[in-house]
């Protein structure tokens, strides 16, 4: 996603990210989980409605309790009061469950499960401009149309939603110096899967890294990759 300021400033670049939800990736997440970014929780909406059978819908709860709980352990940070990165909860199949009042159910049977837990307090961002039998009002997830995709309002309510949380993030306002940004394309016009840590050093070296006299170069070059690595780069 790429998005102008409002007045002309500089773009937004969003990169996603789809981490497997098998249990075989599990022990990657703390690889890529990031405070560096919002995370979309998908579940299907046909596991929490009112059909649903017992051991669906409790396999949806802790399914949903596992990502988030995932989430906040990875990302919650002192310096930022214990809050997580930002979460979104999607619920899929609308076209299987379009019945606003089943979508409120289903945020109700949310909220009742976990409203009084830190993270969804701290993190867990709501819907509030969800369509209800009333007209519109909050939901604590966004129903999502799989059939028709970008065409469902919801869909794009969820997405100016990530946007909104991406751009209230203080991280994207971190300016970063113009010696990195060089690091980093010549980086990007490497063939090579891996590069060795003395051949990034050595690039460092050669756009001008290290001579601030703040830092040495090999811990600039630390503080660079790390920076980059939370980004998603």
């Amino acid at each position: 996603h790429m998005r102008e300021g409002e007045e002309g400033g500089e773009k937004l670049r969003l990169s996603i990210w789809d981490l497997g939800g098998q249990e075989q990736f599990f022990s990657l997440h703390l690889l890529v989980l990031s405070r560096y970014g919002v995370y979309a929780v998908f579940f299907d909406m046909r596991n929490l409605c009112s059909t649903a059978k017992p051991d669906e819908r409790r396999d949806c709860i802790m399914y949903l309790r596992f990502w988030m709980n995932s989430v906040s352990a990875s990302t919650a940070t002192m310096s930022g009061g214990g809050r997580g990165a930002p979460i979104v909860l999607i619920g899929t199949h609308k076209d299987m469950v379009p019945s606003v009042e089943e979508h409120e159910g289903i945020s109700r049977l949310i909220h009742d499960e976990f409203g009084d837990t830190h993270v969804f307090n701290a993190s867990v961002r709501p819907n509030r401009e969800a369509e209800v039998a009333t007209g519109r009002g909050q939901l604590w997830f966004f129903p999502v149309d799989n059939v028709k995709g970008l065409e469902d309002p919801s869909v794009k309510a969820a997405m100016k939603e990530i946007v909104a949380c991406v751009e209230e993030e203080d991280y994207i306002k971190c300016k970063v110096a113009f010696t990195w940004m060089a690091v980093l394309d010549a980086l990007k016009g490497k063939e090579a899967k891996a590069i060795a840590l003395s051949e990034v050093v050595a690039l460092g070296r050669e756009k001008g890294m290290g001579k601030t006299g703040r830092a040495t170069l090999e811990d600039e070059v630390q503080l660079m990759l790390a920076h980059l690595s939370g980004l998603g780069v």
